[in-house]
């Protein structure tokens, strides 16, 4: 492995302290390996390292994750067969797109912001409420990564994951180590991200810069150029300097849309390949063109093929493409956006290139057009405290800066490019930090609130106010041809300009007369096997609104506000277009074809039949995946939290120890004893096969295949019903479990909790009674002995026993329950009641 740069030790060696960093380097530079070095190295000496044996790494875009994970993923490979790593579970993918790793279990998972804050919240993206609480434990549990920050988004209120994800960082203060990364931090967000974070900065002089080989012999020259960005001003450059690859940006997909379009028209650029990418094609040719793109504006000239060639595109091109050209054109941006698209010109060693900076247009009140950065009606706050946060400032802000520039251009290096970032950005990014130190405790409210409801609707507050709407292409949806729509692609469509269409076609829908416009899928949860089913086997119905062709103004209006308040609507492809060369768009030509199904995993749960095991089997199935793996997975966290709490070293997994053979205590109650022998009666019918169980046999899991349609049936019609057991078996066993807690009440409520959010993240402060079966003690005594625990001097010591006298039914666990306004009670809650979960599923696997 080659040997590190100046900056790259000093961040291993800040990390290897146990510091958080704030690390600024230039594009190219090596930020990955810089972040990535310390948690890899760690893996040959976690006890030396102290680092977690996870890492999350979160990027903007899905884009940049694809990228880092096709990257990494021989890395790592290769780095865990030379040292002779065991346990690797490898590089994982976790995005929208690719939903590889919903339960985050690999080592290092490249992953998007929205699906790391979801997932921490307890509105995972990837899994259903069910699961809510499964994910947050994981990154509680590793060393996490954040890139390219300064796009994750926030809004001019304050509100959206750059805030959040603050407020995170500093709910894990001590527990969590972390690395921010960016190329354009202004000075006043590094100083102050540093003073919030409790983290070191790491910059780079001119000089380190310049020693880096990939950053040496580049030249970028800017120029401000006072008008628009016209298809005249590309082809003149083009043909005038005999450029051999060029790069224009626009702001939005119609500007970009009709600039290739009349690039591609002109006589001038014949022979000249123009591409066109923007976020407004389907998966596969938007692939497809990305792949192109990196070999025909990558760093080997070998693999081209095209000839000359012109790429246009729009803020995708700013991440997560390894490519370089002779010349970009870009439209004015907020000065940190600029830059990015600038580091696609002359990119890698030894490279010339020039950036021409352009106008924008005007909008019909003769004001510039800085969409999409503009700017929300300023809120109440922002009028009474005099801040603002709007983006438009900065890009005024941004053209006075390269407007200083001389009519000829200038190199600009990195420290230069920076000087622009802070000009444009300085003032907006102090009033932001104001904002955001303002807002915190609306913000920590927020968070309490959904962690303690888990209310999915909060992510546009949180995480992304996507002011956009999935649309859909199909020529008869109904439950019959398109049962669930959400399983086809579709395309992010901006609220207004899907609107705006609405209103302007209904004409046009008039004269063609069409039977409707816009359906819209109203989804209804219906299960096969009745509410207890599986949740993985509860299936989507649909009703549809239509919206038909009307004249009536009143009739439009009521189908802007259903649009408006839908988030995915089916378009009649009769009214709209789309080709992989141009994208989609709101023409009428050759109808649309039908939007293709997802290739995406479609995101539900799927779990494995399961097989009786006595209370014992099963525990010992739950200690044995905890020992194979997830005890030396947690222990960086679980040290962590010891000293966080100032409880003795090892208290948390003697807890963890506990925890298991206590969470499904409930279940040796007679009534479940009871359902559980006629159940396997049951299923022995259904099978034709003998799967009855021994009158003193104490079950914790019968025979069960949640994907048969009459087993699932069944198992909601027998008597007696299945009681639940959870909340119960907290309350038996909550004498051990204050025990082991000895003094920290923290650890007490947070075992508590976890043990009666095992199979949900909804706390429920009830329980039912509790009458132990019989062969419930020696059953419970035969499980502490699998996890170490049949003699334990402390738990004999403090007299501590489950409460094999029985209860009734109460509403008595209130005081017993994490308080989501503790943080710490939340961190150790949501840490144990991951190793819980992870441990419970796998532990029949673990027994094969």
């Amino acid at each position: 492995m080659a040997s590190l740069y100046g900056y790259q030790e000093r961040v291993d060696e800040l990390v290897r302290q146990g510091k958080n960093v704030i690390l600024q380097a230039p594009t190219g530079a090596g930020k990955t390996r810089a972040a990535l070095f310390p948690f890899l190295a760690a893996w040959r000496d976690p006890d030396a390292a102290g680092l977690p044996r996870q890492c999350t790494y979160c990027v903007p875009l899905r884009v940049l994750a694809n990228q880092f994970e096709a990257e990494y993923r021989h890395i790592v490979a290769d780095y865990a067969t030379r040292y002779g790593l065991k346990h690797v579970r490898g590089v994982r993918l976790q995005t929208g797109g690719r939903p590889d790793d919903r339960k985050f279990e690999g080592d290092l998972v490249f992953t998007t912001i929205d699906q790391f804050l979801s997932s921490y919240l307890t509105i995972p993206y990837s899994l259903s409420n069910r699961q809510a609480n499964l994910n947050a434990g994981a990154l509680i549990s590793s060393y996490l990564v954040f890139d390219e920050f300064h796009l994750f988004p926030i809004d001019e209120s304050g509100n959206g994951a750059l805030a959040t994800t603050l407020h995170v960082l500093k709910m894990l203060e001590g527990i969590t180590p972390f690395v921010l990364m960016t190329a354009t931090f202004s000075e006043a967000m590094l100083r102050r991200l540093c003073v919030e974070l409790d983290a070191v900065p790491v910059t780079l002089t001119q000089d380190e810069v310049d020693a880096i080989p990939s950053q040496q012999g580049k030249q970028r020259r800017y120029r401000y150029v006072a008008q628009e960005l016209t298809p005249q001003g590309v082809v003149s450059d083009f043909v005038q300097h005999q450029r051999h690859r060029a790069i224009a940006v626009c702001n939005t997909v119609k500007r970009a849309r009709e600039l290739a379009a009349a690039l591609r028209a002109d006589p001038a650029l014949a022979g000249v390949h123009v591409e066109l990418l923007h976020s407004q094609f389907y998966a596969r040719d938007r692939a497809a063109k990305e792949e192109a793109i990196r070999r025909e504006f990558g760093e080997d000239r070998s693999q081209r093929t095209w000839g000359p060639a012109i790429l246009v595109a729009t803020q995708v091109i700013e991440v997560g493409l390894n490519t370089t050209c002779d010349v970009l054109h870009t439209e004015l941006a907020p000065a940190s956006a600029v830059i990015q698209r600038a580091g696609r010109c002359a990119r890698f060693t030894g490279e010339s290139g020039t950036v021409l900076v352009y106008d924008v247009p005007l909008n019909e009140q003769g004001m510039r057009e800085w969409a999409p950065y503009i700017d929300s009606p300023p809120t109440e706050q922002s009028q009474v405290s005099g801040q603002t946060t709007g983006q438009a400032e900065v890009c005024e802000r941004t053209l006075i800066a390269f407007g200083k520039l001389p009519l000829e251009g200038a190199v600009l290096n990195y420290q230069a490019e920076l000087a622009v970032v802070n000009e444009a950005h300085e003032e907006f990014d102090a009033n932001l930090l104001t904002v955001l130190h303002e807002n915190r405790h609306g913000l920590r409210t927020a968070i309490e609130r959904v962690l303690r409801e888990q209310d999915r609707s909060a992510a546009r507050e949180l995480i992304r106010d996507v002011d956009s709407r999935t649309v859909l292409v199909h020529h008869n949806p109904n439950e019959t041809t398109m049962p669930n729509p959400y399983r086809h692609e579709g395309i992010g469509v901006r609220r207004g300009t899907l609107l705006g269409w609405f209103t302007a076609v209904q004409e046009r829908a008039l004269s063609l007369e069409l039977d409707w416009v816009v359906n819209i899928p109203i989804p209804k949860e219906r299960s096969d096997a009745g509410a207890e089913a599986p949740e993985q086997h509860q299936r989507l119905q649909n009703e549809w609104y239509t919206l038909r062709p009307t004249s009536q103004k009143a009739d439009v209006r009521e189908g802007r506000k259903a649009i408006a308040a839908a988030g995915l609507v089916v378009v009649n492809p009769a009214l709209v277009s789309y080709d992989a060369e141009a994208g989609f768009r709101f023409e009428i030509g050759t109808p649309a074809e039908d939007s293709p199904l997802s290739q995406k995993n479609s995101g539900r749960e799927e779990s494995s039949p399961l097989r009786q095991e006595t209370y014992a089997e099963h525990i010992g199935g739950l200690y044995r995946a905890y020992a194979s793996d997830l005890r030396d997975r947690t222990a960086a966290v679980r040290q962590r939290l010891e000293r966080r709490h100032r409880i003795e070293p090892g208290t948390l997994d003697r807890a963890i120890r506990l925890m298991f053979a206590v969470h499904d205590l409930g279940k040796l109650d007679r009534q479940w004893q009871e359902w559980a022998h006629v159940w396997q009666e049951r299923v022995s019918e259904l099978r034709q096969s003998d799967l009855q169980i021994a009158p003193n046999y104490m079950a914790a899991h019968t025979d069960y295949d949640g994907a048969d349609r009459p087993e699932r049936q069944a198992n909601t019609s027998i008597r007696p019903k299945r009681p639940p057991h959870a909340a119960e078996s907290a309350r038996a066993a909550r004498d051990l479990i204050r025990a082991i807690a000895q003094d920290c009440d923290a650890l007490s409520s947070a075992l508590m909790t976890a043990i009666m959010c095992h199979h949900s993240a909804t706390i429920r402060v009830n329980h039912g009674p509790f009458v132990p079966a019989e062969g419930a003690r020696p059953a419970f005594n035969d499980a502490m002995r699998c996890v170490g625990l049949g003699d334990d001097p402390l738990l004999r010591s403090a007299g501590a026993h489950v409460q094999w006298s029985g209860f009734s039914a109460a509403d008595d666990l209130s005081e017993d329950i994490i308080d989501v306004e503790r943080k710490d009670e939340v961190i150790l809650y949501l840490f144990l009641a991951r190793v819980l979960r992870i441990a419970d599923q796998r532990s029949q696997e673990q027994s094969d």
